[in-house]
Order: structure tokens, then C-alpha cells, then sequence
């Protein structure tokens, strides 16, 4: 088997579950070709094998619709780039024809499934679409976005496996997309269970944060829809012994700029330098409670429904649940109604409660935390569902 996958997105560093089947079937010996644009504010993903090979692609969109000077600058980049695909695809399918016979398609979100699709009309290889993010229609209003939609609705139902993170998320997508006993894996967005976590100084010793204060922490994306304003205003009135971290490498828009400098209080750490995996790891275990912010806006495909549900899509709860790290939600009922009877923290209504919560989870800490890594043991964990998902794939040819 080899594996082509087409990634849209330039964080692929960021997803565990990408990660790690990348690693995965390059150790089981896969080559592996991934297309993705550049890595923006990203690290790039590290890999030593030889295996893996990276390919700078560009996803074109539809060309839009727009008089405004703004929307023409905009409108002639992505002609320009239309302009170009044609010509990526020819290398692209010329490279994987060689070898046609043996190829699956791995289509990452709706621009990756979509990609997907022009190359299996055009080669007959099979391909699995990996639903990370659901596009809604009635959350679509400009054109290219009801056009992307369009496309991957059609990709969707030419796709021979559909892999998302929970059976809630499933039902979703099977609905929004019109699909009927669509083939679907379920298998969250996780981590592997090695290496060993064990708990570091990482964030007192970089920030010289004092033994007897309790690290709350915050990863990922710092936007209107993670709650960035609400958490701010909150952490200013937390008890004294709560130190909050906050560690994104997202480029933050201007109001959360602004958050960040006024955001200034005695207990409000920002930390923004790119972390690679081991790192990451190491400052996870640093923390002692972690925050699970998901504020749907409707500003943004993405920032709908797709955040209001979603579930076991979230990677930094997997890696705090690694961690041994309970954690604190608000509103997020998504997350709980597919991991019933696990303690692994706090799901409160509104930030009010959040000083509560705080106090309530430091004093049962080590049930909480001993739920929170059984939890990932028992359900989260990558290494529970590639095996089966190997078998898939490899069933796809």
C-alpha cells in the first residue's frame, strides 16, 4: 500500500491523529506523499523517515464574486493560482499513476476531500475522506462558500471510507450531507499512548511561577471562539493561588491583539513561541487543570456548529486527558455526552462558575486526574483504532 494525502490545511503538526498515522504506516513501511500549502505560523512537521515525502501544494477556491478593491486583490491571487493547478495536477497525477494500483487517498476536511475527488475521477484510486471540521449549508453565505460546500457534498458521496472523530459527529455529517449507510470509522482526535508522561517544571521554571500556585492552561487557537475576552475577564478574579497560561502560535486577530495587552493582571501568562511534540508534551505536564473553550460565533464556517458539537475533535482534550490534566468546559455538552461515566472534570454554564470549579477540581484532584488518564487509556488513545483503520484502508484497493 502507499498513501497520498491531501491536506488543505498548513498545521498538519497540530493534529495527533495525522501525526501519528503519518508515523504509523511509514514505520509499518507506507511510503507516504503529503500535499499541503506552506506551513504559515506553524512548525512544520518533523518526520526522520525516509517514507514520507512533503510536496508544497496550492488548494485553489472558487473564484469570487466581488466589486470591492479588497475582494478584486483577492479574486485575481486565487485566479492566478487557478491559473497554476492545472499544471500541479498534471506533475501530481503523473507521479501517482506510477503506482496507481496500489494507492489510497487520504482527504483531509472539505478542500482535501474535494482535491480528492478530482484525482480519483481521474485515476479511479480509492479514497478516504478524514472529517475533522463539518461545513454546514446554512451557515454558508458567501458564494465560495457555497460552492466549496457544493464540491464536498459530491466528494463525500464518491468517498470509499469516512473516518470521524465520534458517532454524534457522524450522524452530522451523514445528515448535512445527504449520505445513506455511508461506510464510516470512528476514531477520536488523539495522541498515541507513548511515550510515558510524567509530570516537569516546563512552565514554572520558563516563567518562574511559584511551587504552591496551580497552572491553568489554556492551548490552541485564542479567538472570539475559544472565549478569549470571557477567559481574560475571568482570570482577573480568580483566587490568588491560580495562575492562568495561555499558549497559542495562531496569529491572533486585532481585538484579541488588543485582550492580549490589556491582559495584563499578575496571574495572566501568554506564551506564544511554536512548540514541536516533545515540547509540547513537556509543558502539558507542566500544567495541573486545562481549559476546553468552545464559543460558537457563526462567524466562520468553522465557527458554528461545527465547534458548538464538537465532540472528540478536539485534540487538546486528548492531550490533557493523556496528561492526567481534568479539565473545565463551558457549555460544551458535546464532549460529555459521548464519554459517560468518566470524572475527568468540569463542564460549567457560564464563566461565573469557573472560580468554583477551579476550587472544586484542586480538591479531588487525583480522582479527577486518575479519570482523566483512564479515560484516555480506555477510549482516546490512537493506538486503540489503527489497527482497525490499517485494515480499512488496505481493504480500500
Amino acid at each position: 500500500m502507499r498513501a497520498v494525502i491531501f491536506e488543505p490545511n498548513s498545521d498538519i503538526s497540530t493534529n495527533p491523529t495525522l501525526v501519528n498515522l503519518v508515523r504509523r504506516l511509514a514505520a509499518d513501511g507506507v511510503p507516504v506523499d503529503i500535499y499541503q500549502p506552506g506551513h504559515g505560523d506553524f512548525l512544520p512537521f518533523r518526520t526522520d523517515s525516509r517514507k514520507v515525502a512533503f510536496h508544497d501544494y496550492y488548494y485553489p477556491e472558487p473564484l469570487l464574486r466581488s466589486f470591492d478593491f479588497r475582494g478584486l486583490l483577492f479574486t485575481g491571487y486565487h485566479t492566478l493560482n487557478r491559473l497554476v493547478h492545472p499544471f500541479q495536477m498534471r506533475r501530481t497525477l503523473k507521479r501517482i499513476r506510477q503506482y496507481a494500483s496500489e494507492t489510497v487517498i487520504l482527504a483531509i476536511d472539505p478542500h482535501g476531500a474535494v482535491e480528492a475527488h478530482r484525482y480519483h475521477r481521474r485515476t479511479g484510486i480509492p479514497f478516504a475522506y478524514f472529517s475533522f471540521e463539518i461545513f454546514f449549508r446554512d451557515e454558508a453565505h458567501t458564494f465560495n462558500d457555497i460552492r466549496i460546500k457544493a464540491l464536498e457534498v459530491e466528494a463525500s458521496r464518491a468517498a470509499s471510507l469516512l473516518v470521524l472523530p465520534d458517532a454524534h459527529r457522524g450522524r452530522l455529517f451523514a445528515e448535512e450531507n445527504g449520505l445513506k449507510d455511508a461506510p464510516m470509522f470512528y476514531m477520536p482526535v488523539a495522541p498515541a499512548a507513548g511515550p510515558e508522561v510524567r509530570k516537569t517544571e516546563f512552565l514554572r521554571e520558563k516563567f518562574r511561577i511559584p511551587g504552591g500556585r496551580t497552572i491553568v492552561i489554556h492551548t490552541g487557537s485564542f479567538h472570539t471562539w475559544t472565549f478569549a475576552e470571557e477567559l481574560i475577564k475571568s482570570a482577573r478574579h480568580w483566587p490568588e493561588e491560580f495562575v492562568l497560561v495561555i499558549h497559542t502560535r495562531s496569529r491572533p486577530d486585532t481585538t484579541v491583539r488588543r485582550l492580549i495587552e490589556s491582559g495584563n493582571a499578575e496571574n495572566i501568562i501568554f506564551s506564544t513561541e511554536p512548540l514541536g511534540d516533545a515540547e509540547y508534551h513537556e509543558m502539558l505536564a507542566s500544567a495541573d487543570i486545562g481549559l476546553v473553550l468552545y464559543n460558537p460565533t457563526y462567524s466562520a464556517l468553522t465557527a458554528g456548529k461545527n465547534i458548538e458539537t464538537i465532540g472528540l475533535a478536539s485534540g487538546k482534550f486528548s492531550y490533557y486527558m493523556k496528561c492526567g490534566i481534568p479539565t473545565i468546559s463551558v457549555r460544551q455538552d458535546s464532549i460529555g455526552e459521548n464519554l459517560e461515566g468518566y470524572r475527568f472534570g468540569l463542564n460549567i454554564e457560564d464563566f461565573g462558575a469557573m472560580p468554583d470549579a477551579l476550587m472544586a477540581i484542586k480538591r479531588q484532584y487525583s480522582d479527577f486526574s486518575l479519570d482523566a488518564r483512564k479515560l484516555f487509556n480506555e477510549r482516546l488513545s490512537f493506538d486503540l483504532y489503527y489497527p482497525e483503520l490499517r485494515k480499512r484502508l488496505e481493504g480500500l484497493l
